[in-house]
């Protein structure tokens, strides 16, 4: 909820959120800074419950996507719930700390809080000049008191303060803007644009695949967003009475958590059938793939590449194959007649380079032996 990403699509701005968390706790008090920090310490619970609960549904996702295999969808939407409800939870526990924040807040913060916003959604950015020094002596107070902390604490904590901004300035409509319905993060932009520190968009690398795909491939893609358009218009009326609760508390009213957990549920569940037909249609294009079209989207998704550090191949190996495999698994199931367009990794230790029976492309032309399986 209350998200700031926003600024980043409507204007067609990237936007940092470092950068402009920095601006906004530069207009805030020691003692409202003092409040974010301690929310930021306070939503680590929740966000941890999130985390589970996605990370259960990318599990299931990967079964599919990985090993070919087909659970029941209902498997999935009972988890969607589980994450709804867990993320409904988190936003009452974000918007209860915002609230005590913007009870403190005077006239002229809440103008300047205003000129920000302007300025960033302008492309302009920057802060305002106007007591730089006395600001600046609070944002460095802030950056003190995140020393120390994990890199993903601060940045929540600049998250926060963004969210923040977007939550105090902004109108029922613009706070319910989403950028793409979430369902997309189950399988890994997140993860493209924060974890490797790339600025990419979403349009750039639609493009890109569209290109490599060609027209056939990429009309799979359009049919399940036309398939999705129900679920997707119930997620946001989900998301809607959400922040139409949460935005109680700013009021200084109670927030319902009984109201924010069956919206929850409502949006977790529309989210899940979503990205339910979302896999299958990945299937149905990697059954399409040619050779030369799989070896191009692997091209295309090595720009990106976010290899495991050798830190973290010794913290956790199993977890540092399984990124690894991520770009076998275009091509290849760990066993059994999954599907996917190059031979199941049954007895591949030992076995010959490009051997496997029946080892051809959708095209039935056989595959160049020089592709290594």
């Amino acid at each position: 909820m209350c998200s700031s990403d926003l600024f980043r699509i409507s204007s067609g701005h990237t936007v940092d959120r470092a950068g402009l968390g920095g601006a906004v706790v530069d207009l805030l008090q020691p003692e409202q800074v003092a409040t974010l920090l301690e929310l930021n310490r306070a939503q680590e619970a929740s966000i941890e419950r999130v985390r589970v609960a996605r990370e259960r549904m990318n599990d299931l996702l990967e079964g599919m996507l990985d090993e070919g295999e087909e659970p029941e969808a209902r498997e999935l939407i009972e988890l969607g719930s589980t994450f709804g409800q867990e993320e409904a939870r988190l936003g009452g526990v974000v918007a209860q700390g915002f609230a005590r924040v913007v009870s403190t807040m005077d006239t002229e913060q809440r103008l300047a809080l205003g000129q920000l916003r302007s300025r960033w959604e302008a492309g302009e950015g920057g802060r305002d000049r106007k007591d730089r020094r006395s600001r600046e002596r609070t944002g460095m107070a802030a950056r003190r008191a995140l020393e120390g902390a994990s890199q993903a604490q601060v940045q929540e904590f600049w998250s926060l303060a963004t969210r923040l901004l977007t939550w105090v300035t902004g109108s029922p409509e613009k706070n319910d803007f989403d950028t793409a319905g979430k369902p997309s993060q189950h399988f890994g932009f997140v993860s493209l644009r924060v974890e490797t520190g790339h600025a990419i968009t979403r349009g750039g690398v639609s493009e890109a695949v569209e290109e490599v795909l060609g027209e056939e491939l990429t009309a799979v893609l359009h049919g399940v967003v036309g398939a999705n358009r129900e679920d997707f218009d119930a997620f946001f009326a989900a998301r809607a009475a959400i922040n139409r609760e949460l935005e109680r508390g700013l009021a200084g009213k109670e927030i319902r958590e009984e109201v924010l957990i069956e919206a929850g549920r409502l949006q977790g569940e529309s989210e899940a059938r979503m990205t339910w037909r979302q896999a299958l249609a990945f299937l149905d294009v990697r059954d399409g793939l040619s050779s030369d079209q799989a070896m191009a989207l692997l091209d295309l998704r090595e720009r990106y590449l976010d290899l495991p550090t050798q830190e973290e191949v010794a913290a956790d190996p199993l977890a540092a194959g399984r990124r690894l495999f991520r770009l076998c698994a275009l091509c290849h199931v760990p066993q059994g007649e999954g599907r996917a367009l190059g031979p199941p990794l049954d007895g591949v230790v030992g076995r010959p380079i490009g051997r496997s029976p029946g080892f051809v492309d959708r095209k039935s032309t056989r595959l160049n032996s020089s592709h290594a399986n």
